[in-house]
């Protein structure tokens, strides 16, 4: 991979073109998920869990028991959007057009 030509200048600092693919190297990304899945439930014999009642499990936790063929009588799921920090790609898109001008 090499700097390349972006318009009549190169490639802002960090960033690089693949010249076979025309992929960019070195984009900001977004590493979390925009949402998060959120569940409780009542498994029998058990009670509720998690059992602080505040509480959720999140994104794949264990909800229930394994191995004690107990059933989950029922099920709470909300799904709760998450903030992003977008930090990153607005410094970028900042420092392309500061090579523009």
């Amino acid at each position: 991979m090499q700097q390349a030509p972006y318009g009549t200048g190169d490639l802002p600092d960090g960033l690089t073109l693949d010249p076979d693919t025309g992929d960019i190297y070195g984009m900001p990304t977004v590493t979390e998920e925009p949402v998060t899945v959120a569940y409780r439930g009542h498994v029998q014999n058990v009670g509720d869990l998690p059992t602080e009642s505040a509480a959720w499990y999140t994104d794949g936790e264990k909800l229930g028991t394994v191995g004690s063929a107990l059933r989950l009588e029922a099920l709470l799921v909300k799904v709760v959007k998450n903030e992003t920090d977008l930090t990153a790609s607005q410094t970028l898109c900042e420092s392309i057009k500061n090579q523009e001008d």
